[in-house]
């Protein structure tokens, strides 16, 4: 028992004296003496001086990603509520098959606009919500990437939400919450002024219900109207209202 004793204590005195050999010759390890973990750090992570800035560098990529998914994913559902919105709006009656419903509501919404402003969240966002489901559980089911998983979850949320967020647009200032007001104010939300031009002669624009942002795209009006002309060859009702010919 003395003898092994002996020789792991000879052992570990010639470990340590080769470590400190190798450190005071010039070795960049230098400070492994203090945390013994750190003399493989070197030829795990290279030139890379300390964890800290390994953390930065690969972190902040990551996160980068991830806000760019989110950004995305928020105009996506604006463009996406944009696109709809303005095909409801113009096209198709309550006799249409599957969206039939929605279209009745979407043009009755021009006649008594404020209305919106009564309704309750789930009755008024449940057919929304009810849309985005059979997405949402594809995307968690075959999408093996979590970036697209959140835009996903964003772009839906968005979708699923609007309608609520048409409803603050419709809303007075002094009933909405003081968060939705600065949301409205610094452009994350869609501003009760710029929907406001949605309810005025052409009555072709300012479609996007989320934020907003993707309106400049989808008010180009000569490209919708030549898009129209050579593919749907239909009248777009909002053209009626500018007319006079249908009250809204």
């Amino acid at each position: 028992m003395v003898k092994s004793t002996v020789l792991l204590d000879f052992s570990l005195k010639k470990n340590i004296s080769e470590a400190t050999l190798l450190v005071f010759a010039g070795s960049p390890t230098t400070s492994c003496l203090r945390d013994p973990l750190q003399v493989h750090r070197p030829s795990v992570f290279g030139s890379i001086p300390s964890s800290g800035s390994l953390l930065c560098v690969t972190v902040a990529p990551q996160v980068l990603l991830y806000a760019c998914a989110v950004v995305a994913g928020v105009e996506f559902a604006d463009f996406g509520t944009g696109v709809y919105h303005f095909s409801v709006d113009n096209y198709g009656s309550a006799q249409t098959p599957i969206v039939g419903s929605q279209i009745e509501a979407f043009q009755g919404h021009h006649e008594e606009p404020w209305t919106i402003t009564y309704r309750d969240f789930c009755n008024n966002c449940f057919p929304t919500c009810i849309a985005t489901m059979p997405f949402l559980l594809g995307f968690e089911l075959f999408c093996p990437s979590p970036v697209v998983l959140l835009w996903a979850i964003v772009a839906c949320a968005g979708i699923a939400f609007c309608q609520e967020f048409h409803k603050w647009s419709h809303t007075l200032r002094s009933q909405c919450h003081p968060v939705i007001n600065w949301l409205q104010d610094r452009g994350i939300l869609v501003h009760r002024s710029a929907h406001l031009r949605h309810h005025k002669p052409p009555f072709e624009t300012n479609y996007c219900i989320v934020t907003g942002h993707m309106n400049p795209i989808l008010d180009r009006r000569s490209r919708r109207k030549n898009a129209v002309r050579r593919g749907w060859k239909v009248d777009m009702k909002c053209r009626f209202r500018d007319e006079g010919e249908i009250e809204r």
